[in-house]
């Protein structure tokens, strides 16, 4: 979860490393998923007054991750450097590429009941 409020640090740490680059970890391109946080919160209060109840996933659709972090750092004016740095603890958001699949989540049925996405240009505006 991302966006307004996040104050997970997770993303903001990316931003903290370099006024000017971001940087990332040398690996091969991964699924990357994300959702607005306030849009949990829209589905949350719509899934309540619509009376819903289930189980639903809330991802957003899946992007590459390298996509994710172009979009991420064109949006904060900075450059994306490849990182010699082999230890994922220093890269919030990564991990290692066996739980890649993990980002790959279908939230068709939450969208079916009303489930709606913040472009990721406004979500990263917020960092």
């Amino acid at each position: 979860m991302l966006g307004k409020f996040d104050y997970t640090n997770r993303l903001s740490r990316y931003l903290s490393n370099s006024p000017i680059n971001i940087p990332l970890p040398r690996l091969p391109d991964m699924p990357f998923q994300y959702i607005d946080a306030l849009d949990v919160a829209n589905f949350i209060v719509g899934a309540i007054k619509q009376d819903l109840s289930g189980v639903f996933n809330l991802a957003g659709d899946s992007i590459s991750r390298d996509e994710f972090f172009s979009i991420f750092a064109k949006v904060q004016g900075r450059k994306i450097i490849e990182s010699d740095s082999k230890n994922l603890s220093d890269f919030p958001l990564h991990e290692h590429e066996i739980f890649s699949n993990i980002r790959t989540i279908s939230s068709n049925s939450a969208q079916s009941f009303g489930l709606k996405f913040t472009s990721v240009q406004k979500t990263l505006s917020h960092y």
